[in-house]
């Protein structure tokens, strides 16, 4: 029961009983339950561990008075962008986490932890989503004509594309 680490992670609907991570020996040494997410968790614990906090709870509950410590989070509501569909990642940036050095310094996606200063919490680091500063279209070109909107999306894995559409 020592140096067993659990950072990181997205912990979702898990209830039924008690629900946690708790090393229940008085020999436990170097134990982290860290920067984790617990989204519409019973009876939460996560006790025994040397270092602990800098979780998220959210829409969970916590084992008899096993409660938060002060660096957690509780909260209400749905950090991610479509969990129900198996889409974790953060519609925003969490609160900073404690930061590891390599190789825990890249989520399951390979995206830098803590590129954009904050070391989020859960397992997928907050991306920001690309922004464009400017968009310049040639009228002459008989692409584009009068009363037009375009639409231009950014999807990660394709880059930009440019979609036009006429007015309704």
């Amino acid at each position: 029961n020592t140096y067993m680490n659990v950072f990181n992670n997205t912990f979702v609907n898990m209830g039924g009983g008690n629900t946690g991570i708790w090393w229940r020996n008085d020999d436990t040494t170097g134990n982290y339950a860290v920067n984790n997410i617990w989204l519409n968790c019973d009876n939460v614990s996560t006790d025994g561990n040397e270092v602990g906090g800098y979780n998220y709870y959210i829409n969970s509950s916590f084992r008899f008075s096993m409660g938060p410590k002060a660096s957690d989070i509780v909260t209400t509501g749905d950090p991610f962008y479509d969990w129900l569909n198996g889409d974790f990642r953060l519609k925003v940036p969490s609160e900073p986490g404690i930061v590891f050095s390599a190789p825990h310094d890249k989520d399951p996606n390979e995206t830098q932890r803590g590129s954009d200063g904050v070391w989020d919490r859960g397992a997928l680091e907050y991306f920001s989503p690309y922004i464009i500063e400017s968009v310049t279209i040639n009228p002459n070109s008989g692409y584009v004509k009068a009363g037009t909107s375009i639409i231009i999306t950014a999807i990660e894995s394709q880059g930009i594309s440019g979609l036009i559409s006429t007015p309704a």
